[in-house]
């Protein structure tokens, strides 16, 4: 084995105790922007108790070297509360990328959302052609 392999190693990272934190929560999307680790909606709530589950629509970032959590402060039409949607990063155009997902009640999400990551605007993407799921 690799020695670099041996080294490398999973170490619990804790914020720093007057950092405010997400909702203990399932189902959220994740990717990484630079330094920061990002997380976009989900589940909250208890998994045994799902009727009591409550969706999510809020956007979180961590940084590592800070050890700190940020609830990032979004303006404009926002996706509903969703969970197990996927997240992407545009980087050329600097903006997360929200497909899909479902919501309460067994909705299901076929809707395209962008974040303008400077600006932290909210905006529904409508295609020029529908898919519809069947």
């Amino acid at each position: 084995m690799n020695e670099k392999l041996r080294q490398n190693k999973w170490k619990q990272v804790l914020p720093n105790e007057d950092s405010s934190v997400p909702s203990p929560r399932w189902g959220h999307a994740s990717l990484v922007i630079q330094k920061e680790f990002v997380i976009y909606g989900g589940y909250a709530g208890t998994y045994s108790q799902y009727i009591d589950t409550i969706y999510k629509n809020d956007v979180w970032t961590y940084d590592a070297e800070q050890k700190e959590w940020k609830e990032v402060k979004t303006w404009g039409k926002a996706p509903e509360n969703r969970s197990n949607c996927s997240m992407n990063y545009d980087e050329k155009n600097n903006r997360l990328v929200v497909f899909g997902g479902g919501g309460s009640n067994k909705r299901k999400f076929n809707s395209i959302y962008t974040l303008d990551w400077k600006t932290k605007e909210w905006r529904e993407i409508v295609p020029k052609s529908i898919c519809l799921m069947i």
